[in-house]
């Protein structure tokens, strides 16, 4: 899948839902990315117009997969906060460890305030 379908199609999902992206999608757009300046280092002439292609596909395709993965972080920090299941959501591989953080660390948030709001209940029930 190319970078740019996978923003788009991102795009297209509506609300938390993430699209379906392989498992390796980042491995492989990284190499991609890779690949295309390995192209442009193999033009000798800088001032070029096939070097200025090549520059301006590599600045697309680090934009792009920057836009993706931004939209991706907000959706999945959203899908962790309403306690989506993982399993049920759409991550990559490569988000698996990020969204089990994500999720962790909402979690615990969650019960240190919650244990905080029912000690003080209990406390001014007790009191009053």
């Amino acid at each position: 899948m190319e970078i740019l379908d996978a923003i788009k199609n991102e795009k297209m999902i509506k609300g938390y839902k993430l699209s379906v992206l392989p498992d390796d999608f980042y491995a492989k757009a990284v190499k991609h990315i890779n690949e295309l300046k390995g192209q442009r280092w193999n033009i000798s002439d800088v001032d070029s117009i096939e070097y200025s292609i090549r520059t301006d596909k590599i600045r697309t395709a680090i934009r792009v997969l920057h836009d993706l993965i931004t939209k991706r972080t907000a959706k999945i920090v959203n899908l962790c906060f309403d306690g989506a299941n993982r399993e049920n959501v759409g991550v990559t591989l490569e988000e698996k460890e990020f969204y089990d953080e994500i999720s962790k660390l909402i979690r615990n948030w969650r019960e240190k305030y919650t244990a905080q709001i029912v000690t003080k209940k209990v406390l001014r029930s007790v009191i009053e």
